[in-house]
């Protein structure tokens, strides 16, 4: 098994939902679970904490505590929550599985206040809109309108903020116009943490080549989603032959530096061709049949994720 960095998944979400102990040792029912995780020889996953489109029983700000009390509760001596590249790479050689805190739609954000309330939670990486318009901006649409526009005032402060203090800006559900801006304005490298080609299949959710481009320039790089819809127009299924179309096109357009893995596990449904961490090993193999070199497939597995983490971090 190859080591890797999961740049996105839902899981603490759907652990959250469960009328039982809040866990994320063992969930069968899951894609993702600490068991998996740890026997897939996973380096760091990153945990998203996501702003449910549903009206909650409590407020955003209570849900988010909830959802990293799940976390944390999860936490143990082969299970830590690394801040920085060096806790990451001290955890590996220990054999520790890192996890790491993203907040996917920062909806709670009113002030920079509050995203220095975020960051003192342990959040290092921020997905600045979901699928509706917060605070700081416009999400993807097919809505023409809406994806032109860009970020708001305290959008682009909060970019500003996030590149001082040491946080990765994930631009995965923003709109284009909301891109551009960061694009224009970031100092940092800055990423799509689970986000395909645009090329490849026409869906919003998915980077024209000239953001993969932009994205490439910056030092970041996007995280290949797993998501059927995202990978083919055909079907709810998809094929490993799907993952490497987009993959190559990532590569060919941002370079071998650009690519990196954002499964969307448990946000994604369908018959899935990679389904659980314990499969990704089936990616890796079908890159080097494609021709692959064992550091290409190294860069997109961890070492890129690893150098825009020492960059941002």
């Amino acid at each position: 098994m190859i080591p890797y960095i999961d740049l996105h998944c839902d899981t603490l979400t759907e652990v959250s939902k469960m009328n039982r102990e809040f866990s994320l040792e063992e969930q069968p029912t899951l894609q993702v679970d600490l068991r998996r995780l740890r026997e897939a020889d996973v380096m760091a996953q990153f945990f998203a904490v996501w702003m449910s489109d549903v009206e909650l029983e409590w407020s955003d700000w209570t849900h988010i505590e909830r959802l990293v009390s799940i976390l944390q509760g999860s936490l143990s001596e082969d299970f830590r929550l690394a801040l920085s590249v060096e806790e990451i790479e001290k955890h590996a050689e220990e054999g520790v599985l890192s996890a790491i805190l993203s907040l996917e739609d920062c909806r709670v954000v009113e002030s920079i206040d509050d995203l220095e309330k975020l960051y003192t939670m342990g959040f290092r990486s921020y997905g600045l809109i979901w699928n509706y318009a917060n605070s700081l901006g416009f999400p993807n649409s097919r809505d023409r309108d809406v994806m032109q526009r860009g970020l708001t005032k305290l959008g682009k402060e909060a970019v500003e903020w996030l590149n001082a203090s040491g946080a990765l800006v994930d631009v995965s559900h923003l709109s284009d116009g909301g891109f551009w801006d960061i694009a224009q304005m970031t100092k940092k490298p800055f990423v799509a943490t689970h986000s395909n080609a645009r090329a490849l299949t026409d869906h919003p959710r998915n980077l024209t080549d000239e953001m993969i481009r932009a994205i490439a320039q910056s030092g970041g790089v996007a995280g290949i989603n797993f998501c059927p819809a995202f990978l083919s127009e055909k079907s709810e299924r998809n094929f490993l032959e799907d993952h490497v179309a987009h993959l190559n096109h990532m590569k060919n357009v941002g370079g071998e530096d650009f690519v990196a893995i954002g499964s969307d596990f448990d946000g994604v449904s369908g018959e899935l061709a990679i389904d659980s961490p314990l499969a990704m090993q089936k990616l890796f193999d079908a890159l080097e049949k494609e021709g692959w070199s064992e550091r290409q497939i190294q860069k997109l597995a961890r070492d890129n994720v690893l150098r825009v983490l020492r960059e941002v971090w």
